[in-house]
């Protein structure tokens, strides 16, 4: 049995509430979320920004693996998106380690060389100038900083919320946008690789890996 097989959508009407309600799950926290920190290595002292944050998942996560003296700090446009993460700090006891700003990409607020590591889950199909992106990422990472940038592929028949022959929105021809997005990361100075895995986390996605650690482009 293959990836395909094994996780099969049950193709469910997309104004059904049961369908409304997996979507909210799986945005308020998912495997791929968690798989997503685990792959950034994030550690102790880590100064981490969660770009494109949208409900915190990523954010939640990142904040009990940097420990004690490190933060997270989540960067997100939509106010909504905000308050819901600012909700989430609440509740959570790492609260102390986390900051939420209004921010995007293309203009991040946070000073030159002090971010360790970025994680930018779903966030590639939405920049508006994924080379000024690129150079910003530059400017805040650190020596040796990373970047994983994880894009779900819906088009791809194992994904939960495939439909066959349905309109993925800005996600159809997402390969397109990740390769732009490579390029963009080498072109800045970064040494890049990208991937397509049938299952990271519970979904199939594209993932794009960089590092200020080199600037030759791994292919």
């Amino acid at each position: 049995m293959n990836a395909a097989d094994r996780h099969a959508p049950k193709h469910r009407h997309r104004a059904s509430p049961k369908f409304l309600l997996d979507v909210l799950s799986h945005l308020w926290a998912s495997d791929v979320h968690r798989a997503a920190i685990e792959r950034l290595e994030v550690g102790d002292g880590d100064h981490v920004v969660d770009l494109g944050a949208g409900l915190g998942p990523a954010t939640i996560a990142a904040s009990g693996q940097a420990g004690p003296a490190g933060r997270v700090t989540a960067i997100e446009p939509s106010r909504m998106m905000r308050v819901a993460i600012r909700i989430r700090q609440a509740l959570s006891r790492n609260r102390r380690r986390i900051a939420v700003r209004y921010g995007v990409a293309e203009d991040l607020p946070i000073p030159d060389q002090s971010v360790d590591a970025v994680v930018a889950l779903n966030v590639v199909h939405l920049l508006q100038d994924q080379q000024t992106a690129a150079c910003e990422l530059v400017r805040v990472l650190k020596a040796h900083g990373r970047i994983l940038f994880v894009e779900e592929d819906l088009e791809h028949p194992a994904h939960s919320f495939y439909e066959p022959g349905g309109h993925h929105g800005a996600h159809t021809g997402l390969a397109d946008g990740v390769d732009t997005m490579t390029n963009a990361l080498s072109a800045a100075g970064l040494a890049t690789t990208t991937s397509r895995v049938d299952q990271f986390g519970d979904q199939p996605a594209h993932l794009i890996t960089a590092t200020t650690a080199r600037t030759t482009l791994v292919s």
